[in-house]
């Protein structure tokens, strides 16, 4: 392992043996200079660890490590490219470029590697799957899957869904991006549901994207524990959905036109889920399940037994701007036969539950307020703060004073802004700022309206001390430069942790200066 040094230690060099070499994370000034060298003369190195460093190329000379097993760049941010020389390296088995936020492109000989078992590319930069990846048959792991969006001349060099037919070992995490119109066809040859390995799927869409038939046809094993669907924009979930009784966590994000909810209470197994940004008016009966039972037939003197969203321990609910209703249970089965009886359990095991953006919600339902909560967040959201906030003096505060941690918080004022073509799925995933289609291009040499900032995110309020932050940022073009400008106010102190803003650069441009900087730049 190197650490900061001046200059690559010629000794290495006499370590012809060598397997494996760690580079430690740092911007190493001599390491793009050094690095053919150290391929040239450490040809028996089975292991190459680079992540985090400042390298912009890997050397062509990197083929001649045939017996590489292992590659890891993650978190290069200004690798920009891979050599069409790593088709020689035969006995590649894992190749990680994840992170990698100048990187668009992969080698198309990649598909060569066919003893490759691990490819990680996620947050990076990558605008689509090279078409043959079908050939890497022994891949244990992919992570991501990009769909090549918007047609240009990428889309002769990309392959389409159906190439994850072939691919029968992938297991754990993978994302599939970028999925749109015309894509039906190929999607259900990618035959989802015979990946009984995967344990997550990401299913990201084009933005209004309103076609209901696709998602149905990319169903997922039932064996599934994590569920993301990210900017779908049909009015209804697939069916396969409630059949998914593995699943764990389901987050729904940015499906800006679903207006209904399956009963998501009948999932037995469901311990997290996030519903953010739709168009639900009412989360009432049929949202836990009670409405089916309320349908069926109960034999006299029967006692029907209801436990909806049995495990669930955190519920996130956040910018459901028309969200007016959540309901308690206001019908009985058996109201109107005195021989029957129904029991209902609903959410038993609910902790954590956070509110924000909701303005319409004006309260919670008595089985939420029943639960064994150890931490409510209410923000944003006023008729509940009126209701429920201790300094209103909320004529149900007392309903609430029993829960360990409680913020009710959030300035009625305030108006969350964000730029269309911000990510919002790296947002909520790793804290980063950054673009949901990096090739468009710059929004510069623009005036009056149209001349919009390239990324905005922030808050505003007539009451400033209720804006904890504000972030902008965007380009401006001087001659053959552009320069990039963000900026950030904050009201008050406070720790930011494990926040990155990713900007995207212009092709063919040198390096950035960064000028004018408070903090640190890495």
């Amino acid at each position: 392992m190197l650490s900061r040094q001046t200059s690559f230690p010629s000794s290495i060099y006499r370590a012809k043996g060598l397997r494996s070499l760690l580079i430690a994370n740092s911007g190493h000034p001599w390491l793009g200079v050094a690095l053919p060298d150290v391929i040239k003369q450490l040809t028996c190195i089975r292991s190459l660890n680079l992540s985090g460093s400042s390298i912009e190329k890997i050397p062509k000379e990197v083929g001649k490590l045939i017996h590489l097993r292992h590659l890891n760049l993650e978190g290069c941010r200004e690798l920009v490219s891979l050599p069409e020389t790593m088709c020689d390296l035969c006995n590649l088995q894992s190749l990680d470029v994840s992170k990698c936020s100048s990187l668009y492109e992969l080698p198309r000989s990649i598909v060569k590697l066919i003893k490759l078992r691990h490819l990680r590319i996620n947050a990076s930069c990558v605008a689509f799957m090279p078409k043959g990846i079908k050939r890497l048959t022994c891949l244990r792991t992919l992570d991501c899957f990009i769909m090549c969006g918007g047609g240009g001349e990428n889309e002769s060099k990309a392959a389409n869904l159906r190439e994850l037919k072939n691919l029968y070992h992938i297991g754990g995490s993978l994302k599939i991006k970028n999925l749109q119109r015309g894509g039906i066809e190929d999607a259900v040859e990618a035959q989802l549901k015979n990946k009984k390995r995967l344990l997550c799927l990401e299913l990201n869409f084009c933005v209004n994207y309103e076609d209901d038939s696709l998602i149905e046809v990319l169903e997922p094993s039932l064996d599934l524990e994590r569920l993301c669907i990210y900017n779908y924009g049909g009015i209804v979930l697939p069916n396969w959905m409630m059949a998914l009784t593995r699943l764990q966590h389901l987050n729904l994000i940015g499906c800006v036109n679903l207006e209904v909810l399956p009963p998501l209470g009948r999932l037995p197994n469901l311990e997290s889920l996030m519903l953010y940004e739709s168009q639900v008016r009412r989360l009432d009966d049929e949202f836990v399940c009670i409405e089916e039972v309320e349908n069926a037939k109960i034999n006299e003197g029967e006692i029907a037994r209801v436990t909806a969203f049995p495990k669930l321990k955190t519920l996130r609910i956040a910018s459901l701007s028309k969200l007016e209703e959540w309901d308690g249970i206001e019908r009985r089965v058996g109201e109107e036969d005195a021989t029957t009886t129904s029991i209902f359990i609903i959410m038993p095991q609910l902790h954590e539950l956070f509110i924000l953006g909701c303005p319409l919600l004006r309260a919670l339902p008595y089985y939420v307020l029943a639960a064994p909560l150890q931490e409510l967040s209410v923000q944003y959201c006023p008729n509940l703060r009126k209701r429920y906030g201790k300094e209103e003096k909320g004529e149900d505060w007392h309903m609430i004073s029993h829960i360990p941690k409680i913020e009710t918080g959030g300035n009625p004022g305030v108006i969350f802004k964000t730029h269309p073509n911000m990510n919002k799925e790296l947002f909520a995933n790793e804290n980063i700022l950054g673009l949901r289609d990096p090739t468009r291009p710059f929004p510069t040499g623009q005036t009056g309206d149209a001349g919009v900032g390239l990324l905005k995110w922030r808050m505003q309020s007539a009451d400033e001390s209720m804006v904890p932050l504000t972030i902008n940022c965007w380009p401006s073009v001087s001659g053959n430069e552009t320069f990039v400008s963000i900026e950030y106010e904050a009201s008050s102190l406070f720790d930011l942790r494990n926040v990155m803003i990713s900007v995207p650069l212009p092709a063919l441009r040198e390096p950035p200066s960064v000028r004018q900087i408070d903090g640190e730049w890495r």
